[in-house]
């Protein structure tokens, strides 16, 4: 099983990188930001491996988990709270945000983490 979990976590996190790096950094969203929000936006897909399955075996709500990703894409510092907390985004490149150093006063973690250690933390459960 820890197999499976490595790979549900590999995915989810290429996947969070895709959706908010082009938010983060200001930038027009590419093919690969597309491919990731109808991946995790889109039930009906097709892709072989779905969103609901990597949730499953991360035992987490996939519901949930999309709406704490909607929140993140909703705003660059959203966004950048995650990606910086990551370590998905080199600080010096980011000199436009205010309140940056407040963002990276927690310790750094996989975006997955971050944000499955954040529907922990809230209000939102894992998936029963």
């Amino acid at each position: 099983m820890k197999r499976y979990k490595r790979v549900a976590e590999a995915v989810l996190e290429r996947t969070i990188i895709d959706l908010l790096k082009p938010i983060a950094e200001n930038r027009k969203k590419t093919a690969d930001w597309t491919s990731a929000y109808q991946w995790v936006f889109n039930p009906d897909n097709g892709s072989i491996l779905r969103f609901e399955l990597c949730c499953e075996v991360l035992d987490v709500n996939p519901d949930q988990l999309r709406e704490k990703l909607k929140e993140a894409c909703s705003s660059r510092i959203n966004a950048l709270r995650v990606l910086c907390k990551s370590r998905k985004m080199d600080i010096n490149d980011i000199s436009d945000v205010e309140g940056l150093e407040e963002l990276l006063q927690e310790g750094k973690e996989t975006s997955v983490d971050f944000i499955v250690d954040s529907l922990r933390r809230g209000s939102v459960t894992p998936q029963e």
